[in-house]
């Protein structure tokens, strides 16, 4: 009965591909048609998409590298700004995005990102004493780290809604990998939230198996692999890479990271496809506006003492030297003084110190070209441009930190239209543009002159030094300093009793070598 159901099911298709060829007017507006609630089944002969629609849920279906992935929203989680299942095979992601009615003023975006692996997913229950899954693991939170990482940078800059991304594993079939998956769940759920995104993001693994490239292969798969690698970016360009390889060539590396790529693309083709199906219009009205020309007005009127203060070399006076610019900037922009503290979180340095920067600017401090802005008058971002892929416009390459800074830039520029500088702004604005122009001097002093802020050149290594056996009653210990970074290590030996036990989705044992880091004051 089941071969005979696929048998019809697939005669089906077949007639609505010939359907579809000989009756192209039919076809020619792309949509979903919805009637009383009824199911409707889109699948184009030259998209490769299976979007369905039933009420108000909405699934689409597509092949990448040969393995099927599905989105689905609308089942669970309705009340969240944005809800999305990804799946692949038996292992489901689900993801929810949530924000603040209201805006907080903030000079960064007020995104957390939590990722929780539940062991019914797998049908277990946790070897904890109450039996009760508690707060997450290393691997949960380092899981988390990987959405955080490519998502982050794609809001658009002055969103200032607390937001929250949720990624749970509902169901694991130990062998389709969830962590990959996770940062396309989340992806899919922002994008069709109304936090406005830049582009959507994908994630996928490449492992090298036998001499061939997979990408997404299974737990078994990998475990013969030579290569794991997780890429994770836009389909215009890739944000993240984090892996391990058994010293393989550059050549081959080059060629995972293209297939990698090309993957990325088609899931971020496929979360464009389905946001213009099931996507939220886009919360712009709120998004916080720089002034007009902010950041070349502060550059004018304190740019040298900026430059003058980056170029010295010692870490805590370079510092302080900067704090007391931004605190001369805030009192010629800002009405009233916010608390220091919050504005510049360094002590002020004695005017003695500061007539020696002085000196330092007069003699030897390095001569910038005069900045340019990285602002780009590129209107897009209407409410319906918002849900679309923005394409990048022109914009000075030199002036950008890296990809998110150019999308950044152009997606900023409908919304960086505030009103003109005066006196009397918001110190949130005027922090923000001080970060700018920080950054802007100090990639021109890396670019134009091949030195950094402490005086190295871009070649060059901070000192390095080690020292063995500082702790007498410690098995094992040594200290490792790299310029003003030191780090305290101790070795403990031990019996197979001090072996560590640990719980995962896919086994429970131990290990006899296990690391514990902290980091101290």
């Amino acid at each position: 009965a089941i071969m005979w159901q696929r048998i019809l099911f697939f005669n089906i298709l077949y007639t609505g591909c010939v359907l579809s060829l000989q009756l192209p007017h039919l076809y020619s507006r792309r949509k979903l048609h919805r009637h009383n609630g009824k199911c409707n089944t889109f699948m184009s002969s030259t998209t490769p998409y299976d979007i369905k629609s039933t009420g108000n849920v909405h699934s689409i279906t597509f092949k990448v590298a040969g393995k099927e992935m599905k989105f689905e929203t609308g089942k669970i989680g309705r009340q969240a700004d944005g809800a999305a299942i990804a799946q692949t095979g038996d292992s489901m992601v689900y993801s929810t995005v949530c924000s603040e009615r209201d805006p907080t003023p903030v000079d960064f975006t007020p995104l957390r990102v939590d990722y929780f692996a539940r062991y019914s997913a797998v049908g277990q229950t946790i070897g904890a004493f109450h039996r009760r899954d508690s707060r997450g693991d290393d691997n949960e939170i380092l899981v988390a780290r990987l959405i955080d990482r490519p998502i982050r940078p794609m809001i658009i800059e002055g969103w200032q809604h607390d937001t929250q991304i949720l990624a749970w594993v509902l169901s694991y079939d130990k062998i389709h990998p969830c962590e990959a998956l996770s940062v396309c769940a989340a992806s899919a759920a922002i994008s069709i939230s109304h936090v406005p995104m830049i582009r959507p993001v994908a994630a996928v693994e490449v492992g090298l198996v036998e001499g061939q490239l997979m990408v997404n292969p299974t737990k078994q798969q990998m475990a013969n692999s030579t290569l794991s690698l997780t890429i994770a970016g836009t389909k215009e360009g890739i944000l993240m890479i984090e892996g391990a390889a058994d010293f393989l060539p550059e050549e081959l590396m080059v060629t995972a990271l293209k297939i990698g790529h090309a993957a990325i693309g088609e899931i971020c083709d496929a979360i464009s496809a389905f946001q213009k199906v099931a996507g939220k219009p886009k919360k712009l009205d709120t998004l916080r506006k720089l002034p007009i020309d902010l950041v070349d007005n502060i550059d004018q009127l304190f740019g040298d003492r900026l430059t003058a203060a980056l170029s010295i070399s010692e870490k805590h006076i370079r510092g302080a030297a900067v704090a007391e610019v931004e605190r001369s900037i805030v009192k010629r922009f800002v009405k009233e003084e916010a608390p220091s503290a919050a504005l510049s979180g360094i002590a002020a340095v004695s005017g003695a110190q500061m007539e020696g920067v002085a000196e330092k600017s007069d003699s030897g401090a390095p001569q910038l070209l005069d900045p340019l802005s990285t602002e780009e008058d590129i209107s897009v971002y209407s409410v319906e441009a918002a849900q679309a892929i923005v394409e990048p416009g022109p914009v000075d390459s030199v002036l950008l930190e890296d990809e998110a800074s150019e999308l950044n830039s152009i997606a900023k520029s409908s919304i960086s239209g505030g009103s003109p500088v005066g006196y009397g702004l918001d110190p949130v604005d005027v922090k923000v543009a001080v970060k700018k122009l920080l950054v802007r001097k100090l990639r021109n002093m890396i670019l134009h002159t091949g030195k950094r802020s402490d005086g190295r050149s871009v070649e060059e290594v901070r000192p390095i030094s080690s020292e063995t056996s500082l702790l007498p009653m410690a098995h094992g210990s040594s200290l490792f300093t790299r310029g003003e970074t030191q780090a305290l290590a101790t070795a403990t030996l031990g019996s197979k009793a001090m072996e560590a036990r640990y719980e995962t989705l896919d086994t429970l044992g131990s290990k006899r070598f296990y690391l514990q880091y902290r980091f101290r004051g």
